[in-house]
């Protein structure tokens, strides 16, 4: 949550007092095909990591990184239970997932390489910790 806050005269924060609202509403599904030719503005990456994004024919791809926790974007979610998805294409190289992300250091992700499914947790010291489990429908999930 934000606060709107001013500077005091010897270069403290004053924090304004603001009402407190515990009625925040947000989306029930949210959704994004890429259909444009830009990502949408509540697209967040690192501010360590800048990745290089290209959207077209309702495809995102992303420039890969040498870090451990890679490329990656990732949204903002506020509640509490949701389902998160990813398509990934069948003929491509690269490799792809989703993950819960806390920072460039610390994070879980399962993705798709070499037709196996990876998980991965990076904890701390950006350390990888993972395990490559064979896919079990190839025709379905790689």
């Amino acid at each position: 949550m934000l606060s709107e806050f001013e500077f005091t005269a010897d270069g403290w924060l004053k924090f304004l007092d603001q009402p407190v609202t515990n009625s925040m509403e947000f989306p029930a599904t949210i959704t994004d095909g890429f259909a444009g030719n830009r990502l949408d503005d509540a697209w967040h990456w690192s501010v360590f990591q800048p990745v290089k994004a290209k959207v077209a024919q309702n495809t995102l791809q992303l420039q890969a990184l040498p870090a451990n926790g890679g490329a990656y974007i990732g949204r903002s979610v506020m509640a509490r239970h949701y389902d998160a998805q990813v398509t990934l294409q069948q003929n491509s190289t690269a490799e792809g997932g989703l993950a819960l992300v806390g920072d460039d250091k610390n994070m879980v992700y399962a993705s798709v390489v070499k037709n196996r499914l990876r998980l991965v947790q990076l904890k701390k010291t950006g350390k990888p910790c993972w395990r490559k489990l064979p896919c079990l429908r190839p025709h379905r999930w790689c």
